[in-house]
């Protein structure tokens, strides 16, 4: 992991991802492969309408021949400073998204 991007050997892997978003309307997460300029792994739909927080998902399996360079991604249509999630104001660190690939054997 680095600049938020995460590299990853030739392989199968497995992806399950969260993206918290506060009033973001229409909102999607996805893969990207940036090394190849494509989408990997495309989340589902989901809706965080005025005042309201949801989570994106990216889940699902892929294979790679080759190194390469990837990112998570949110798309929605509306933006806003909170977009990324409301902090508690706990004092403790904030996390907005979490990310766990596995390898496939």
């Amino acid at each position: 992991l680095a600049s938020n991007q995460i590299t990853l050997p030739t392989g199968t892997y497995f992806i399950s991802a969260r993206l918290p978003c506060f009033n973001t309307e229409r909102t999607k997460g996805r893969l990207r492969n940036i090394t190849d300029g494509s989408t990997t792994v495309l989340g589902p739909n989901t809706y965080a309408g005025s005042a309201s927080m949801d989570n994106a998902l990216v889940e699902g399996r892929f294979t790679i021949a080759g190194t390469k360079t990837f990112e998570i991604q949110m798309y929605c249509t509306a933006t806003n400073s909170l977009g990324g999630g409301l902090d508690p104001g706990s004092g403790e660190n904030e996390v907005y998204t979490d990310v766990f690939i596995y390898k496939v054997v």
